[in-house]
């Protein structure tokens, strides 16, 4: 039983290691955005083409939960906020479910 539950435990290390640092390369692109948009950078750009690329699809679902923030002339893209803190929740839901799965399964 012990060796069970020592496999199990590495497994569960092994899937909460893939989804932190998947969460955390979302995270931090859409932190990217969100500083982008803040100091208007040129969307022309190739790489700030790319990140608003990128980071489209993972504001979408959020897109019609808050309006952006204008100060002056910049923006704070509380779309892409909404979507880090989104994100963050979904991610530490499926660990929950993780660790019941692989940790709990057997206690």
């Amino acid at each position: 039983m012990d060796l069970q539950n020592n496999q199990n435990a590495n497994k569960y290390h092994f899937w909460s290691l893939i989804i932190k640092y998947t969460n955390g390369f979302l995270e931090l692109l859409l932190l990217i955005r969100v500083i982008l948009k803040f100091l208007n950078a040129s969307s022309e750009a190739p790489i700030v083409k790319l990140i608003y690329f990128i980071s489209n699809f993972l504001i979408a679902p959020f897109k019609s939960i808050f309006s952006n923030i204008y100060l002056n002339n910049n923006m704070l893209d509380m779309v892409a906020i909404s979507a880090i803190a989104g994100y963050l929740i979904l991610t530490l839901i499926i660990l929950k479910f993780l660790q019941i799965i692989f940790l709990r399964r057997n206690m």
